[in-house]
């Protein structure tokens, strides 16, 4: 039986054709990109009403909403900031549109509220975080964000009188603040909205001064193309500054060490224009450095830090079977966090690399470093089955105890592991999410994602819609595709730039792996994912539609010919190449799925999720692909195009980060949930 109310809004075509490398490619539906302009908001609205009348038409389940609600609306600790013996952080308690920022004043204390979004006046959409907190303790940088926009404005905090000072930096991507040592200014870099090719500079802002007075101590440039990330070592008063340059086939880096304590502030120059990685910290006289030269795998070295010499540096870690994910320095120790049998392994060593203890877990999951001092470390932890929960590390006696458990009724299910055959033969591990007796029935419906981007690692975490969907009697399934960094550097460069339909074949494998194994079948088969991944769904459906039901797509890359040409994209040049390149382009038209919709093909129901704050997945991909797929399906019987709808979930504040209100993602995951129930026949709990 239909639920659509209405017919899918008409999308005018107004047809502009490029020619690239002698090859005429057309596109019906550029006016879109354009997300602002008084017709592309008209055209939301009306899909909107469009998505708005297909849920109207489901039926209401109160106990599915309460229990999407419970599992979503955890308590959430962000980042432990440990100053002076006291214990910054930000927490979401449960019922609480957003998080707060607190303070303990030791670890056992009661944690008192520093911040609340709400005392701001902007309404639940605002949100804040933690930037900095000064060597003393006194004062706390928070940055303050409108929905899910990236950019931040920067307030200072007097953490004795609650008073927030007058010095304040503009909306901007913030990529580098720091307090003096003396607590008296701070070093920043921050890109205004809106203005691509203002001066990308650190300056140094004295509290109580103008910003117009702010002294700039280093000038990276000001191309659109240019990114500058300063840092600043409070103890030695060493900044370091990194430029980015992103150039037509490459990314380019250049790493700069300034004393700031130092007449004339001198600059060195530690390396210019490389595309091998480095990633730098400074430990007492000593620069430490993770490299991928000779070791893909990432290696770790350290050099004087008064006169470095990164061809001379002695190596503290050497490069092992698995990629280094992550790594941080507390005083006397190096953690390193690598992945290992799929899950999340982490290592404390000293700074000769010396090993000292492999932390300890109770399964297999993930891990996440927030923080620490000289004396401890924090963390994050997380598994298919339990929700994260934060624990402190204390090196002196090599164990660990809770900071914040979070208190949510264990969960039950089984994760069965396999592994099947991609097209050349390569071994794809995948997990899958089930009850016991789900097992046991043979064909059952199915979600199926996986991720294949920048070497990300997919390890267990938790999720409240793979919960609840596993609950209800379906499967949740979770390929670790090529591309991602689960098996070291080799299993991540097997799915970039021109390997990355390699990634697509893998995944479409894992579809065929689930329907041929009898675990579902294609009329009970959905797959989900967002950014990078939702790039795979897109592939997945236009290349594959006979094998999918249904397709849950969040903030996306559809259009693969004009990806690099919004945002700050040119920086993942390496990772997906570029149309203008000749031998780029071609692999590219291939698979963009924008530009490889068929007229009259009959594909799998769509819900795409997108948001006018996206400034990492520019919306124009979500809006585009709507258009030209509604438009290619419209020819189809009203019948089939209504069991298989196309739905745009619109939000002009939603953006790139998770920090839209409580309420707000709840409703959100309902209509995701129940879109996929309502296309994969699930009935679901009404009493």
């Amino acid at each position: 039986m239909s639920v659509t109310q209405i017919l899918a809004p008409y999308s005018v075509p107004k047809p502009v054709t490029d020619i690239y490398h002698g090859v005429s490619v057309v596109d019906p539906y550029r006016w879109l990109e354009d997300h602002q302009s008084k017709q592309t908001q008209a055209w939301t609205n009306e899909q909107t009403l469009y998505t708005q009348s297909y849920f109207a038409g489901l039926p209401d389940s109160d106990l599915m909403r309460q229990r999407l609600a419970e599992l979503f609306d955890i308590g959430s600790i962000g980042e432990v900031r440990k100053v002076a013996d006291r214990y910054f952080f930000s927490k979401r308690n449960r019922g609480e549109e957003q998080s707060s920022i607190y303070l303990r004043e030791s670890f056992n204390g009661e944690d008192r509220r520093l911040l609340d979004p709400e005392s701001l006046g902007e309404g639940k959409d605002a949100s804040v975080t933690i930037v900095d907190v000064s060597a003393d303790g006194g004062l706390l940088a928070y940055g303050v964000r409108t929905g899910g926009q990236g950019a931040r404005r920067v307030r200072i905090l007097d953490v004795t009188t609650g008073a927030t000072l007058p010095d304040e930096l503009p909306k901007g991507a913030l990529r580098g603040f720091s307090f003096l040592k003396n607590g008296k200014g701070f070093l920043y870099v921050t890109e205004e909205v809106g203005n691509p090719t203002q001066p990308k500079s650190v300056k140094i802002h004295q509290l109580g001064t103008e910003l117009a007075q702010d002294k700039t101590v280093f000038y990276g440039g000001r191309s659109e193309k240019l990114r500058l990330v300063s840092g600043l070592d409070r103890e030695s008063g060493i900044a370091m500054h990194v430029t980015i340059k992103a150039k037509p086939d490459e990314v380019f880096q250049s790493y700069y060490l300034q004393n700031l304590g130092t007449c004339g502030n001198p600059i060195l120059a530690l390396l210019e224009d490389t595309t091998d990685q480095y990633d730098f910290r400074i430990a007492g006289e000593s620069l430490f450095f993770a490299t991928n030269v000779q070791a893909p795998n990432l290696r770790i070295l350290k050099t004087s830090l008064a006169a470095p010499d990164i061809e001379a540096a002695e190596l503290v870690l050497e490069e092992g079977p698995q990629r280094i994910q992550s790594w941080r320095i507390f005083s006397d120790y190096l953690v390193v966090a690598t992945v290992e049998d799929l899950a999340s392994t982490v290592r404390i060593y000293t700074l000769d690399g010396s090993l000292v203890s492999t932390l300890t877990t109770p399964e297999s999951g993930s891990i996440s470093i927030i923080g620490g001092d000289t004396t401890e470390f924090f963390y994050s932890f997380e598994s298919y089955c339990q929700p994260p929960s934060v624990y402190r590390y204390l090196f002196q006696t090599q164990s660990n105890e809770p900071f914040s458990e979070e208190r949510l009724a264990r969960l039950s299910f089984d994760a069965r592991r396999s592994t099947y055959a991609a097209p050349d033969g390569t071994q794809i591990p995948i997990t899958i999410l089930g009850k016991p007796e789900t097992f046991k029935r043979g064909s059952v419906p199915t979600v199926l994602t996986a991720y294949g981007a920048a070497g990300i690692s997919l390890t267990p975490r938790y999720s409240p819609l793979a919960s609840y969907f596993v609950e209800i009697g379906g499967h949740f399934a979770i390929a670790n595709v090529r591309g991602g960094g689960e098996f070291g550097e080799a299993w991540h460069q097997a799915g970039i730039r021109r390997n990355r339909p390699t990634v697509h074949s893998d995944f479409i494998a894992a579809a065929d792996y689930l329907t041929g194994k009898g675990f579902t079948h294609p009329r009970k088969l959905a797959v989900a994912g967002g950014s990078n991944s939702g790039l795979l769904m897109g592939v997945a459906m236009t290349q594959r539609p006979d094998l999918i039901r249904a397709v849950l797509c969040v903030a996306p890359f559809l259009d693969m010919l004009r990806y690099h040409r919004f945002d700050n994209t040119q920086f993942y040049l390496s990772q997906f190449g570029s149309s203008e390149d000749p031998y780029d382009f071609p692999i590219l038209l291939d698979y963009s799925p924008y530009h490889n919709i068929k007229d009259g093909v009959s594909y799998p129901a769509l819900l795409m999720v997108s948001g006018g704050a996206d400034t990492r997945c520019d919306p124009m991909h979500a809006l585009k692909y709507i258009a030209r797929l509604q438009a290619a399906m419209s020819a189809l019987p009203v019948e089939e195009r209504d069991a298989n709808p196309v739905l745009l979930d619109w939000n002009p504040l939603r953006g790139h980060f998770a920090t839209l209100p409580l309420s707000t993602r709840i409703d959100a995951l309902v209509h995701r949930v129940a879109f996929l129930c309502r296309q994969l026949e699930i009935e679901v709990p009404h009493a």
